[in-house]
C-alpha cells in the first residue's frame, strides 16, 4: 500500500480546489455574460491556462520521480547483491547519469513553477 505525504496530500488538494474554483468562476461568467467585461472573460481563460500547465507539469514531473525511484530501487538490489555480481564502476555510471539527468530536469521544471 503506498502512503503519500502531508505535502503530497495538500499540493493534491490545493490544485483540486484550484480547478473547482475557476470551474465555478467559469460557470458564473457564463451565467451573467452581459454584465461581464471582456477584460474578465480574457483574465479567467488566462488563469484556466496556467492552472492546466500547473496540473501538467506537476503530473508529469511526478511521472517522471516515479520512474527514477523505480530506478533507485533496482540499483540497490543491483548494489545489495554486488557481491555475488560485481559491477564496475563504468556501469554504474552509465546506469546512474541518466537517472541524474532526468531528476535535473524535473527540478527546473518544478523550479520553474514557483
Amino acid at each position: 500500500m503506498t502512503y503519500q505525504s502531508h505535502s503530497e496530500f495538500t499540493s493534491q488538494l490545493s490544485l483540486a480546489e484550484q480547478t473547482s474554483l475557476l470551474a465555478l468562476l467559469g460557470q458564473r461568467l457564463s451565467d451573467d455574460t452581459q454584465s461581464q467585461s471582456d477584460q474578465t472573460r480574457d483574465i479567467y481563460a488566462q488563469l484556466s491556462a496556467v492552472s492546466s500547465t500547473v496540473r501538467e507539469t506537476v503530473s508529469n514531473a511526478s511521472d517522471d520521480l516515479l520512474q527514477v525511484s523505480d530506478a533507485m530501487d533496482v540499483l540497490l538490489d543491483l548494489l545489495d547483491n554486488a557481491a555475488s555480481v560485481p559491477v564496475s564502476g563504468a556501469k554504474l555510471h552509465c546506469l546512474i547519469a541518466p537517472l541524474k539527468g532526468r531528476l535535473d530536469a524535473v527540478t527546473r521544471e518544478m523550479s520553474a513553477l514557483v
